[in-house]
C-alpha cells in the first residue's frame, strides 16, 4: 500500500506531466490525492494501537477487519455481563465460595480487571 509521501510524489510527477492534460483538471487531482494522503496519515495514527497490541488471531488480517471484529466480540462480552449482573436469577460464585451479586460482582470484576 503506498503512504502518503509516495502519494504525494505521484501528485508531483502528474502535475509536471501538465503539458498533455488541462491544468484545472490537474490541480483538482492534487487536491484531491493531498486530501486522501492527510485521510490516509491519519487512519494509520489512529489504528497504529492494533498492529501493536494485535492479538495473533489477526495476524494477516486488514486493520479495518480486525477491529471491526474486536468490536464485535467487545460487544459480546458487554452482552453476556449484562445478562450476568442484571439476570438476577444467576450469580457468581468467587475463588473463597462467596456468591456475588449486583455491586459485589462489579466490584469484583473492576479489582480484577484493574490488577497488575
Amino acid at each position: 500500500m503506498a503512504d502518503s509521501k509516495t502519494l504525494r510524489n505521484h501528485a508531483l510527477i502528474a502535475f509536471e506531466l501538465g503539458q498533455y492534460a488541462s491544468h484545472k483538471l490537474l490541480n483538482e487531482a492534487a487536491d484531491i490525492i493531498d486530501f486522501m494522503a492527510v485521510a490516509l496519515d491519519e487512519w494509520f495514527e489512529r489504528t497504529d494501537w492494533v498492529d501493536e497490541n494485535l492479538p495473533t488471531k489477526y495476524l494477516g488480517w486488514h486493520r479495518a477487519a480486525a477491529i471491526n471484529d474486536m468490536l464485535a466480540e467487545s460487544q459480546k462480552d458487554a452482552e453476556r455481563y449484562r445478562l450476568l449482573r442484571r439476570g438476577q436469577k444467576w450469580s457468581v460464585i468467587d475463588g473463597k465460595g462467596d456468591t456475588l451479586r449486583a455491586d459485589a460482582l462489579d466490584a469484583a470484576i473492576d479489582a480484577a480487571r484493574s490488577a497488575p
